[in-house]
């Protein structure tokens, strides 16, 4: 069962933010800055895999949907869809397990904090945050 926005956002985000956030900052100048927005899908994704090895252990793949394997500790990012908040989401699993809400509010929280107006930007869409065309 997923959790909500309000478990997502109530409480604050549940971890030691500042570790993580200086880590997804030091990403962010080296892969996000000037980049992103000009970068082939290829080259997103790559910077994807790199950001995962920055922040956890887990090996990562290219598949078909999001996902993490807690048994061959290994983070699957979506090879058509380059998501920063979709991969801390699954980085969240790699470092606290199973708990939907635990791996919800790492990729949240830790979004809001480094790109607050690209957060600004996306919409609820049940336990999902999901750009919004209208704030464009």
């Amino acid at each position: 069962m997923y959790p909500t926005q309000e478990e997502i956002m109530e409480d604050g985000p549940g971890f030691d933010i500042e570790t993580f956030q200086s880590i997804l900052n030091v990403w962010k100048d080296i892969c996000y800055k000037d980049k992103w927005s000009q970068a082939s899908t290829l080259e997103k994704l790559s910077s994807l895999e790199f950001l995962a090895t920055m922040m956890t252990k887990a090996k990562t793949t290219l598949g078909t949907l999001y996902s993490y394997n807690p048994d061959t500790d290994t983070i699957s990012i979506e090879h058509n869809n380059p998501s920063i908040i979709s991969t801390l989401h699954e980085i969240g699993h790699a470092l606290f397990g199973s708990s939907e809400l635990k791996a919800c509010k790492f990729s949240v929280w830790l979004f809001k904090t480094v790109f607050p107006k690209a957060f600004q930007k996306l919409k609820w869409d049940g336990h999902m945050l999901k750009k919004d065309y209208d704030k464009d």
